[in-house]
């Protein structure tokens, strides 16, 4: 059973992808927390329109390597919060 819901009028989703070689945490702050695997997809919706923080973590084992463990943090305007009227 599909639990995807469509957005309504006031309402956005966002689409990650991963084109890491590892899997990778991604936060949507206020709305929830999603893994993505290695070349993997995610849909997060129904969302408000507004701007997000988010944040990617990769993990400190990636595709057989240690590497340093990375946090990005970034804020996303939907866009709907770009338009001004």
């Amino acid at each position: 059973r599909s639990t995807l819901q469509v957005p309504g009028q006031h309402q956005t989703g966002i689409i990650l992808l991963n084109t890491l070689a590892c899997s990778m945490e991604l936060e949507v702050m206020g709305e929830g927390l999603v893994l993505v695997e290695q070349g993997g997809t995610a849909l997060m919706t129904p969302l408000p329109r507004r701007t997000y923080a988010i944040v990617a973590t990769c993990p400190r084992d990636c595709a057989g390597r240690i590497m340093k463990r990375h946090s990005i943090k970034l804020n996303l305007r939907t866009v709907a919060g770009m338009v001004s009227t």
